[in-house]
């Protein structure tokens, strides 16, 4: 799976903000995010379980945190969330979410068949705008 995007923001996004791509697997319940690009930085709670590089991507930080009797796409639940953060921000390339989920194993995050991946900006008030000329996730 790859996804390939371009923003432009502006304003501000309150006290966290997320613009990446994000989904959801089942068997297990696992929510995953991989962030390039945040208005005020990316939370970071939870543990983290390393560093990745990608040639010609980046590097990302990645964690996993527990989300304990949450909404999720099957009801309330409690399910992992797996973060892959960009190091330095970016707002537009290619992102190989393959490599993603084989470096999240590396770490010991196991994730479930594919429920949903799209690209996505999380927001946690504030206001502003963001545009994205380019914004596509695709199965290779």
């Amino acid at each position: 799976m790859a996804a390939d995007f371009q923003h432009t923001k502006s304003g501000s996004g309150g006290g966290y903000s997320s613009i990446g791509v994000y989904g959801w697997t089942v068997n297990p319940l696992v929510e995953w995010y991989v962030t390039e690009d945040s208005y005020n930085g990316q939370g970071t709670s939870g543990t983290k379980k390393g560093t990745f590089t990608i040639d010609g991507e980046g590097t990302y930080n990645v964690y996993q945190r527990m989300q304990n009797n949450q909404p999720s796409i099957q009801g309330t639940a409690s399910f992992p969330q797996f973060i892959s953060i960009r190091t330095t921000a970016r707002t537009c390339g290619h992102i190989s979410l393959t490599k993603h989920f084989e470096a999240w194993k590396g770490f010991g995050m196991t994730m479930g068949k594919m429920y949903e991946a799209k690209v996505l900006v999380e927001a946690g008030g504030g206001s502003g705008r963001i545009d994205f000329p380019t914004a596509s996730v695709t199965a290779q």
